[in-house]
């Protein structure tokens, strides 16, 4: 696929172990690589990551619209190649018949990873990334009946 990074791993280890009478603790650690890709099938062309409102403005590249206090002749360059990204969940709970108890931390370390050129105006007014959220700290609790 043409957006889609050439490598893309997933991991996963849990463990189990008695904890009293009818209930049981487990600790799991998922891991996840996601490689470098592009968004759309148009970021891979010459000039994408160029924004500029100089007269002789490079092919490609999109016109900034200058709506006051932008100076001539400006030129923004940025990656349209999203970067590599490895992310972490760890989780720790309870469970017994019927019921099941979790702590988590999503994001273990923290990384801010780019998954999308967000773009505004054919790239024209805005160009920013979309990101994954932050490190989350969390319980959920889960009743089967």
């Amino acid at each position: 696929m043409p957006t889609s990074p050439e490598l893309q791993a997933a991991a996963s280890v849990s463990y189990t172990f008695p904890f009293s009478t009818g209930r049981e603790s487990y600790i799991k650690l998922v891991a996840q690589h996601v490689g470098s890709s592009f968004t759309q099938l148009g970021d891979e062309e010459a000039n994408f990551g160029v924004i500029s409102n100089a007269a002789n403005r490079p092919a490609g590249s999109a016109r900034l619209i200058n709506l006051g206090g932008i100076p001539a002749n400006t030129t923004i360059n940025f990656d349209a190649e999203l970067p590599s990204y490895d992310l972490a969940n760890l989780r720790w709970g309870f469970k017994a018949d019927g019921w099941e108890a979790g702590l988590f931390i999503n994001n273990l370390t923290n990384e801010q990873a780019f998954t999308s050129i967000d773009r505004e105006r054919g790239r024209s007014a805005r160009v920013g990334y979309l990101t994954n959220q932050p490190r989350t700290y969390g319980m959920n609790f889960q009743f089967n009946f």
